[in-house]
C-alpha cells in the first residue's frame, strides 16, 4: 500500500463487513420494528461521520466517484488531498 489508498484486499473485506452490517440492521430493523429505525438512523449518520471524517483528513479518494477510476496520468493533475477535503466539505 503507498500513498493513503487502499488496496484491492482491503476493499474487499470492507465491502464484507459493510454487507454483514447491513444484513444484520436489516435483522433489527424486522425484529424490533420501534426501535429497528432508530437504529437504521443512527448507523447511518455514523457511516456520514466516518466517510466526512476520512474525505476531511485527505484520504478518501477511493470514495471519490471518477477520480477512484481515472488513469494515473489524469489523477496527477489533481491535488488529492485538497480534492478529497473539498468533497468532505460539500
Amino acid at each position: 500500500m503507498g500513498g493513503g489508498t487502499l488496496d484491492d484486499d482491503v476493499k474487499l473485506a470492507l465491502a464484507w463487513f459493510i454487507s454483514v452490517i447491513l444484513i444484520m440492521l436489516g435483522v433489527v430493523i424486522i425484529a424490533f420494528p420501534p426501535t429497528g429505525g432508530i437504529v437504521l438512523m443512527t448507523s447511518l449518520v455514523a457511516g456520514l461521520v466516518i466517510a466526512g471524517i476520512a474525505l476531511l483528513s485527505g484520504r478518501g479518494t477511493w470514495m471519490i466517484a471518477g477520480y477512484n477510476t481515472a488513469f494515473s496520468e489524469e489523477r496527477g493533475a489533481f491535488d488529492e488531498r485538497e480534492l478529497c477535503r473539498g468533497v468532505g466539505r460539500s
